[in-house]
């Protein structure tokens, strides 16, 4: 009787909280359904999030807005592991300079000349080393057929080994299992945000890049390499609220780090350019164009290297698709 009255008066409290109404927007916006259980915690998390975003946009002087999007409910934990680039366990060669381009662009954008396709979404998986090994496969594969294909993540997820799939990889060793056995499209081989066993391709590889190449930590060498190659490879330290908040404007965390230890997250920058005098990157996110510039973010380009842009960044060369 006790048991049966204890569970009964569980079940009208729960059937009777109310939330904030910020709470309640928020749900409605990024169509989120939540557990009876797990909603006051999930709420909680919103409310601190919104509190941090409140309290930066209210600053004087800062360069970027940060805002409320589908990561706001995250635990720190939960955000954290989306984080999947893995550091190199092996010290890497001294990078070869790149050539200069005589009158090097003040501004460049790969989006406007086709060699980037649309922001995808790695979902609650640590597999942004995939994201951004396609990303600049599919960039190096354009520039060097006129073709734009979305290449797919999942099977570089489930079959490059010496990665660990949702718990994170190195895209530069992604970068070397491609050129070895090449990669499917999107569409023959879709992308389902958790680990899975190595499928059988339908067809023989759709498109494969034999050389990868790091660029030297400079910013000029990584202008010219993007304005030459297409777009780039980069892991970043992006494990700070405020890439989670992320909105607009030229993001800079005086609070990052930039050694090769410091880097967690694989991304991929697609052009640079400046807003007020200030420079940035344009770097392609994973996070679904709900986050940031609609999936963008515009990162403080100077030779200061903030959250480590120019420590591991990669290009490719000596893409070709398969017409078998």
């Amino acid at each position: 009787m006790k048991l049966t009255l204890f569970l009964l008066l569980t079940v009208l409290v729960i059937g009777t909280l109310s939330f904030h109404p910020d709470f309640e927007e928020y749900k409605t916006s990024f169509n989120k359904n939540y557990s009876h259980e797990d909603e006051p915690l999930r709420e909680k998390y919103f409310l601190q999030s919104l509190k941090r975003v409140n309290e930066h946009n209210s600053k004087q002087g800062v360069t970027y807005k940060r805002g409320i999007n589908h990561l706001s409910d995250l635990s720190s934990d939960e955000y954290l592991a989306m984080l999947g680039h893995r550091s190199h366990t092996t010290q890497q060669t001294e990078p070869k300079k790149i050539s200069k381009i005589l009158n090097l662009p003040t501004s460049y954008d790969w989006r406007t000349r086709g060699a980037v396709t649309p922001i995808k979404d790695q979902g609650q998986c640590g597999s942004c080393w995939a994201f951004s090994t396609t990303g600049v496969m599919e960039g190096g594969v354009f520039l060097q057929t006129n073709k734009l294909i979305s290449l797919s993540e999942q099977e570089l997820v489930d079959c490059d080994h010496h990665q660990s799939g949702c718990n994170g990889g190195l895209e530069s060793q992604a970068m070397g299992w491609v050129a070895k056995y090449g990669l499917d499209k999107e569409t023959d081989y879709p992308y389902t945000a958790k680990n899975g066993k190595c499928q059988k391709r339908l067809h023989s590889y759709t498109a494969k890049c034999k050389n990868h190449t790091q660029v030297p930590k400079d910013v000029e060498q990584l202008m010219t390499a993007c304005v030459k190659y297409g777009p780039i490879s980069i892991a970043i330290d992006a494990s700070h609220e405020s890439f989670q908040e992320y909105q607009s404007g030229v993001y800079y965390e005086p609070n990052c780090g930039n050694t090769n230890d410091d880097l967690d997250h694989a991304v991929l920058v697609v052009g640079y350019g400046s807003l007020n005098n200030d420079d940035y990157w344009i770097v392609k996110n994973s996070w679904s164009a709900d986050w940031g510039l609609d999936g963008y973010i515009h990162m403080k380009r100077s030779n200061e290297n903030n959250c480590g842009v120019m420590t591991d960044a990669w290009y490719v060369t000596g893409c070709e698709v398969n017409t078998k």
